[in-house]
């Protein structure tokens, strides 16, 4: 009988952020408040990984991007404690101007220097967070270059199969591998050379309707 190795992971996104229709603006965290007082309690035995937002829009909005981070400290510290993992999970939108909904940064420059500029303000946290996870699931070789850079070993953003370049969305993974693969240094949606950085993809299947 074959084996299969799952890992259970939760993007600690505010609520109404969804792949079809996403309310970028929403800043309510009631799912996140019910996941973190049940989750532990029907998954006991369990290890969980929680990628933890940390970036310019909560920078924005509460003052530092380290605010999960810093406002519930202790269940992280307590999650780590049972055996869970935290994760990075930035979401890089543009501010907001009145009533208009953020946009993505797509430009690789500008979210590799987002990336960075996020990643020095959560210096000196005394969480690990060893893998990574990009809002709405997207990445250009240099940013994927970059988290190599900063140290991290596991990137969990691909989603193989799924397109949504048709939308202007910059979520592609057509073709990516459907299992943990090293990305090549140039195309982040095929297997290259052995290096410090894995790709392990959010499995996807296909049903018949």
């Amino acid at each position: 009988m074959a084996k299969h190795l799952l890992c259970v992971t939760i993007d600690t996104d505010p609520d109404g952020l969804n792949t079809h229709d996403p309310d970028r603006r929403n800043l309510n965290w009631e799912g996140l408040h019910f996941a973190m007082q049940h989750f532990h309690e029907a998954l006991p035995h369990i290890p969980l990984t929680w990628y933890v937002r940390a970036d310019g829009q909560l920078e924005h909005a509460y003052g530092s991007v380290r605010y999960l981070l810093e406002e519930h400290h202790n269940f992280w510290q307590k999650a780590i404690q049972r055996g869970d993992e935290l994760g990075w999970h930035p979401h890089l939108y543009t501010v907001p101007q009145g009533d208009k909904q953020p946009t993505i940064i797509t430009d690789s420059a500008q979210a590799v220097a987002e990336l960075t500029r996020i990643w020095e303000g959560l210096q000196g946290v005394d969480l690990p967070l060893p893998t990574f996870r990009m809002g709405e699931a997207w990445h250009t070789p240099e940013t994927l270059n970059l988290l190599e850079k900063l140290g991290f070993s596991v990137d969990s953003t691909a989603i193989p199969g799924r397109d949504d370049s048709a939308s202007e969305h910059p979520r592609n993974w057509a073709g990516a591998p459907n299992q943990p693969y090293y990305p090549a240094q140039k195309n982040v949606r095929e297997a290259g050379d052995v290096r410090l950085l894995l790709e392990v993809p959010m499995n996807s299947w296909y049903f018949q309707a």
